[in-house]
């Protein structure tokens, strides 16, 4: 090695943190990334690349999270057989390697990780990477039993193929295809299955491939959609299920549209686990304030885990979660789970705590949805607002800390400014009176709960809103003339205070209820009471509001229930004091 070349991988050796990044120094495309772009505009080809393969290495932390669930769901495994399908630089298998250390410190870490850590992946310069890690993770222990780090680098490499994942089988099918691999014949280790698959699949499409056929006749997300431009994770994610022992475990980190997407290969990837037997746990993370993958890749995720149980079936949530950096380890830590019941295969609700859930599963059964109040549903756009009939209720296709919800009103613009041409949607009551009542029941801390477990925390679509329960009382001449009176008290604060945005001369307009907390309190009783609910929930959904908003971070179960006890007491007087206001008329 040249004498230069030498004096400077040493000195970097040296540099602070070098271990902790050297997965991500060895990933084999390179700096590109959003940020890098910025800085060095020649590393637009590496993150062109990287995107177009959907290649997006994991955080030590959520990897170290990751593992450390998994692990913890094994039951008399002591050294669990471990396998990343797109292992990429060997960022979960040195997760994983550091809880088994800890539980185990009196273990050669190097035979511990050369006899139960495998991968595999498409780039053997990846695979080169990732033996490299596992090598500096264990090399203390490694020159103990083998003759020299190299034949110990080579040991851990020979663990790691270059294959593609989604070819291989447990078992052999009838006129089987050469280009399917046995697990046996791979991994012959583990020829039974794993007791752990973990990892990050590729966010990418499947692509073109001459074995897309057989596929589809083995997973039932690409035979929903069996075309290259399909996703490829949902697959990885029902390999995962095949490639598991009979008792083992998975865990995946993959965007949010598992959860709430609803094209044909995303319920079929629902489906399949809806009917696989064990235990699911869900957790959904948002990108704003910060993301899972930190600022320079914003992405919505979902970390799965899933244990095999042939004699149980059970689905556990939660909420789609916020935070600020700061926060992101005490997040991570207070993660929890809430079991939810019924189908998914149309999505599965971010629910936090047994309350939610009860709520859920109660008015998800309710026939009546804000469709019946509201005959007829179409696109308009911003600058067609002013023009539009009494009978109209407006709603922004983007949301985040509020539902944008509006009427017809005058918005003005400056010289060289014009009104924004993007589309909203427009909701066209029977009457002005129902629409008041529509406005005011969108305005509610219920509907924007309901959009938040049912969506993606951006998006508002017609589905979620025309399937909004509402209850058939709510529909009463009694309850829309209360209704609609809040609708306009709301309405008539709301358009005081226009939250008014400028992008490239187009001026937007949107219309927040969030100065109005009494009044969207008492539309979510009334709407509760019509859907058979206590109006004492109205607080929680009001608590669920304000933790999404400030970005607070959700309380583990326990702590839930002492928290609501304390709350509620209080919120007991101040509900009296309310119903008496208002039915002075001054509420």
């Amino acid at each position: 090695m040249d004498s230069t070349l030498s004096q400077e991988l040493v000195a970097i050796s040296r540099c602070s943190g070098i271990r902790e990044l050297l997965p991500y120094i060895l990933e084999s495309h390179g700096p590109g990334s959003r940020l890098s772009v910025r800085r060095n505009p020649s590393t637009q080809k590496a993150r062109a690349k990287k995107k177009n393969e959907g290649v997006f290495y994991t955080p030590l932390d959520v990897a170290n999270f990751m593992a450390q669930s998994a692990i913890e769901s094994f039951a008399g495994v002591q050294h669990p057989k471990v396998l990343d399908p797109a292992v990429g630089t060997g960022v979960f298998l040195r997760a994983v390697l550091a809880v088994q250390k800890k539980s185990n410190p009196t273990v050669n870490a190097f035979k511990l990780a050369s006899e139960t850590l495998f991968g595999c992946d498409i780039d053997s310069l990846a695979l080169d990477g990732a033996a490299s890690v596992l090598l500096l993770d264990t090399l203390e222990d490694a020159v103990e039993v083998m003759p020299s780090p190299m034949s110990a680098w080579t040991t851990l490499r020979r663990n790691l193929k270059k294959c593609d994942a989604l070819s291989i089988d447990k078992e052999a099918e009838l006129g089987e295809r050469e280009d399917r691999i046995l697990l046996r014949d791979i991994f012959p280790a583990a020829e039974d299955g794993f007791d752990l698959v973990i990892g990050n699949p590729p966010y990418a499409g499947i692509g073109i491939r001459d074995d897309l056929t057989k596929l589809a006749s083995r997973f039932r997300s690409i035979a929903a959609k069996p075309k290259p431009t399909a996703d490829l994770y949902p697959v990885f994610v029902e390999q995962m299920v095949r490639l598991c022992a009979s008792e083992g475990v998975g865990a995946m980190v993959v965007p949010l549209s598992i959860a709430c997407n609803s094209g044909a290969q995303f319920a079929a990837c629902r489906a399949f686990i809806n009917e696989k037997k064990g235990t699911w746990k869900f957790s959904f993370f948002d990108r704003q304030p910060h993301a899972l993958f930190g600022e320079d890749v914003k992405t919505r995720n979902t970390i799965l885990i899933w244990q095999n149980q042939k004699q149980t079936k059970k689905i556990f949530s939660g909420p789609l979660r916020k935070w600020r950096g700061h926060d992101r380890q005490k997040m991570l830590q207070s993660i929890c789970y809430t079991r939810i019941r019924g189908d998914i295969r149309a999505g599965i609700p971010k629910i936090h705590g047994t309350v939610q859930a009860a709520l859920f599963e109660q008015v998800s059964n309710e026939p009546v949805r804000l469709g019946h109040l509201v005959p007829q549903w179409d696109r308009t756009s911003l600058d067609k607002v002013p023009f539009g009939s009494l009978t109209n209720v407006f709603v922004a296709p983007t949301a985040y800390n509020f539902l944008g919800i509006g009427r017809r009103c005058a918005l003005t613009t400056n010289e060289n400014e014009a009104l924004s041409t993007n589309p909203l949607m427009r909701l066209t009551c029977g009457s002005s009176e129902d629409a008041d009542a529509a406005f005011a029941i969108l305005s509610g801390n219920f509907a924007y709960w309901w959009w938040q477990v049912c969506g993606d925390g951006f998006h508002v679509n017609r589905a979620t809103l025309f399937n909004l329960p509402i209850g058939r009382v709510a529909m009463s001449e009694a309850n829309i003339d209360q209704l609609a009176s809040l609708g306009r008290k709301i309405w008539d604060l709301a358009v005081k205070n226009p939250i008014r945005s400028l992008n490239r001369g187009r001026i937007s307009y949107t219309y927040s209820a969030a100065a109005a907390p009494d009044l969207r309190r008492r539309v979510d009783t009334i709407v509760l009471a019509s859907l058979r609910q206590q109006g004492s929930l109205s607080h929680e959904l009001e608590r669920f509001t304000k933790t999404i908003t400030s970005a607070g971070l959700f309380l583990p179960n326990q702590e839930i229930q002492e928290e609501r006890i304390q709350n509620d007491q209080k919120n007991l007087a101040g509900d009296k004091r309310e119903e008496q206001a208002y039915e002075r008329g001054v509420a």
